[in-house]
């Protein structure tokens, strides 16, 4: 986490509770930074397993929760969906 200029974190769309582990992730960014929220810090968060039928949660699902929990921007927060298949 030293001297970097953004972050890729992997969120799983087949399990809520990656939601609650990217928190975790955010919270040792903002803690290493010495930062109160993560506003202009570079994210770009993939949305894996989007191929799948049932999917958890979604990507404005994903957006809400980071920015609430996590005090990120849509300026310097990007969503790209992937898949494995």
């Amino acid at each position: 986490i030293k001297d970097v200029e953004g972050y890729l974190l992997v969120c799983d769309l087949g399990r809520r509770a990656s939601l609650d582990e990217l928190q975790v992730f955010c919270k040792l960014i903002m803690r290493r930074h010495e930062l109160s929220n993560l506003h202009s810090v570079p994210i770009t968060v993939l949305l894996n397993k989007c191929d799948l039928q049932v999917q958890q949660f979604s990507e404005q699902d994903a957006k809400q929760y980071l920015q609430l929990e996590c005090g990120t921007s849509p300026q310097y927060t990007r969503f790209v969906q992937t898949s494995a298949a």
